[in-house]
């Protein structure tokens, strides 16, 4: 009778963890994995998201080709973002689908400033970077990023 006991107590405690595993903490690394990618993407597309190519310069292909990298990357974010929050985890100490929501709209509105291209009559420079900012902040804020460095535009 022990040993049956000692076998069922063993087989509760893997399913229970088992459970923690999959309920708690496999998502709880996920939403972290995405965090640090988005911390990531915006420290090393920093460049592009302050400074905005000019239309009537000259730029070379590698430098269109650089913004639209970033651009790329801050679509894909969004969308894995929003892909992790329609999984529907039960966890109180990730931000609210809604938070989740508009932070992936700013990582979209980050995206559009990044191949946004100024020229005469249309962005200014200021503007692209008041933008930027901006949405980088609300961002921030919304998935409690905190950064360590900040970026200075001119």
């Amino acid at each position: 009778m022990n040993t049956f006991l000692t076998i069922i107590s063993g087989v509760a405690v893997f399913v229970v963890g088992q459970f923690v595993l999959e309920l708690f903490i496999k998502p709880w690394n996920k939403y972290r994995s995405i965090k640090s990618k988005i911390v990531y993407i915006l420290a090393y597309n920093a460049h592009q998201l302050y400074y905005a190519l000019d239309y009537n310069c000259k730029e070379s292909d590698s430098d269109l080709i650089r913004y639209r990298r970033a651009s790329h990357e801050l679509r894909n974010v969004a969308a894995e973002l929003i892909g992790f929050i329609e999984e529907k985890h039960p966890l109180f100490f990730i931000p609210r689908k809604e938070q989740i929501y508009k932070a992936s709209s700013q990582l979209i509105a980050l995206s559009n400033g990044v191949s946004l291209l100024t020229h005469r009559g249309s962005v200014s420079t200021m503007d692209f970077i008041a933008c930027n900012r901006k949405s980088e902040r609300t961002l921030r804020k919304l998935l409690r990023l905190y950064p360590h460095m900040t970026f200075e535009a001119p």
